[in-house]
């Protein structure tokens, strides 16, 4: 029996894997390249090389924009303080997390929140944009 036909998809590597959730499962940590090589069972070198490779980013990039990605997810979620949110995604200075934070995603943490709540209010424009108009929910499609 033959192996299977290559789809014209690399395999991901496996250390690029094990790194990525070790970051994962590990935001709050305050993380080093070394401590995540060391989780792919690598060099600090062969880590960059791998990011660079399959993701085009480095292995601390990547790490914080995960980092952000998951404050976010807080920031829309919870009620909690921007500090609480800093600390909960390994980042031990607020002003350095809201730096980062607007980077990422261009706008301050507190700015991302209001946008994001104002979005889903019933009323504002932006909801009001979203919600299907009242008419079109009692329409049957023949």
């Amino acid at each position: 029996m033959s192996a299977q036909p290559s789809l014209g998809v690399p395999a991901v590597d496996q250390r690029l894997t094990r790194a990525i959730e070790f970051m994962r499962t590990n935001l709050r940590e305050p993380l080093t390249a070394a401590e995540v090589a060391r989780s792919a069972a690598v060099s600090v070198s062969i880590l960059f090389e791998l990011f660079r490779y399959h993701i085009q980013e480095t292995p601390m990039g990547v790490l914080e924009l995960m980092r952000m990605e998951e404050a976010a997810r807080l920031l829309t979620t919870t009620t909690g303080p921007v500090c609480e949110i800093a600390a909960a995604v390994g980042m031990a200075n607020p002003s350095s997390f809201a730096r980062a934070f607007r980077r990422c995603m261009r706008a301050s943490p507190s700015e991302y929140r209001r946008k994001a709540h104002a979005a889903t209010l019933p009323g504002t424009a932006a909801a009001d944009r979203c919600a299907p108009h009242p008419e079109a929910t009692n329409v049957e499609i023949v």
